[in-house]
């Protein structure tokens, strides 16, 4: 029956049509004619959001050495190595070579690590390369780093601004006593391992010269008794609010070869708290970090085909987990695409061709598409459904806004973020 129909012969009342509710229900998919093929609509769209044209996303690692000894990074086997000056023009080769293939309309560049602010030259000059080439071609540039936070100071802040790198993520791992337990100095001396302050004065630095920051929180059986302390903390310490996003993140088990983690949640242990650590924002002013994760027709730019992260040997990745070995390389700077080599076009084909609609279960579950930002790693290389997460997640969070008032509603679905 289409709304039409419901229309024309009041089966439903002109005036609940009418109702902004409705209306709301209708933009957000919610509501749809009985002749409109959802499925093939999410197919198309999915197809659209990994092959489309108009965005670049290019992650660039200047190096991988860091200042930190994480104990759950997946890095520590190639500390020392740095982006040197042939990558660097290689690498500013191969974005032309892009540009010449496709005509886009917007540029993101990602600088990640290792730790980035270790290696501010190659920031600086990639930076003013890019916005150089950009500026000319008349495609739009933003910048984003993520980083440990540590060396951040007020003229690397200055610095950012120049060259347009408006966004940063630092991870902050719940209360002093956890955090400068797991995120200490690689090279700490005794009554040196408060990184914890540094780094939440940091953010505050940032945001008083106008860059947006993504908190990240890594979470296992550790530290998972700090939630509601890591978010209340933050609503007190951190003076911009509308600045700061806060993002809770699960320590995951990335490779085969590193040693088990014993402590790791389950899927649906993670999805409660998850929940929880929303309503947490919610209640403490962050409701922009609700807003920016679910839910939403949003897909991990690793399955994107015009997505690269360029390690600082130029060799060209799809994740940003892969970087700590090559064999799960997709290419390298000084490649054309007919010099590929007979594994990376393996891997690269590995990327392109996946979609969780290859699996005829996900084709016919009442989940989809809420799942679609899934991690496509999980799924590629251990066969790991998101499922169990996105299940308890949907579930917990139409009770929790069920709960609310129609003010704190809008202000949390306020800018159409949660259109699906």
């Amino acid at each position: 029956m289409t709304l039409n129909h419901l229309q024309q012969n009041e089966v439903i009342s002109p005036s609940i049509i009418e109702s902004d509710l409705f209306q709301s229900m209708i933009k957000s998919g919610f509501i749809v004619d009985s002749a409109f093929d959802e499925l093939d609509d999410i197919k198309k769209r999915i197809g659209a959001c990994k092959t489309r044209r108009d965005n670049l996303i290019l992650t660039v690692v200047p190096t991988m050495s860091c200042n930190f000894a994480c104990p759950y990074c997946f890095q520590h086997d190639r500390r020392d190595e740095f982006m040197n000056h042939d990558t660097r023009r290689n690498f500013i080769q191969f974005f032309r070579r892009l540009l010449e293939e496709t005509a886009y309309e917007n540029m993101k560049l990602v600088f990640f690590g290792g730790e980035p602010l270790i290696d501010k030259a190659t920031i600086y000059n990639l930076s003013k390369e890019l916005i150089g080439i950009c500026d000319e071609r008349q495609i739009t540039y933003s910048a984003k780093i993520i980083t440990n936070g540590f060396l951040v100071d007020d003229e690397s802040s200055r610095e950012m601004r120049e060259l347009r790198i408006m966004e940063a993520q630092v991870t902050i791992d719940g209360v002093p006593e956890t955090h400068n337990k797991r995120r200490s100095l690689r090279q700490a001396v005794a009554g040196s391992c408060d990184t914890y302050d540094t780094i939440l004065e940091n953010v505050n630095l940032l945001n008083a010269h106008g860059i947006f920051v993504h908190v990240r929180f890594n979470v296992d059986r550790e530290n998972v008794h700090a939630i509601d302390d890591f978010v209340t903390t933050m609503a007190y310490r951190i003076h911009q609010h509308e600045l700061v996003n806060l993002h809770l993140a699960p320590v995951m088990q990335l490779a085969e070869r590193h040693k088990a983690n014993q402590n790791l949640l389950t899927s649906q242990e993670f999805a409660l708290h998850e929940v929880n650590f929303f309503r947490l924002c919610i209640e403490n002013g962050f409701s922009h970090s609700l807003k920016s994760r679910y839910p939403s027709f949003r897909m991990c730019s690793a399955g994107n085909y015009h997505n690269y992260i360029v390690s600082p040997s130029g060799d060209l990745f799809q994740c940003v987990e892969d970087l700590s070995d090559e064999r799960y390389a997709v290419g390298n700077v000084t490649q054309n695409e007919e010099d590929i080599i007979d594994f990376q076009a393996i891997n690269a084909k590995k990327w392109r061709d996946y979609s969780i609609l290859q699996d005829e279960t996900c084709l016919h579950c009442k989940m989809l598409p809420f799942c679609v930002s899934e991690c496509p790693r999980n799924r590629l290389y251990f066969g790991k459904k998101n499922c169990v997460d996105a299940r308890i997640k949907l579930t917990e969070l139409i009770k929790f806004f069920s709960q609310l008032d129609a003010p704190s509603l809008k202000n949390i679905f306020q800018g159409g973020n949660f259109n699906v």
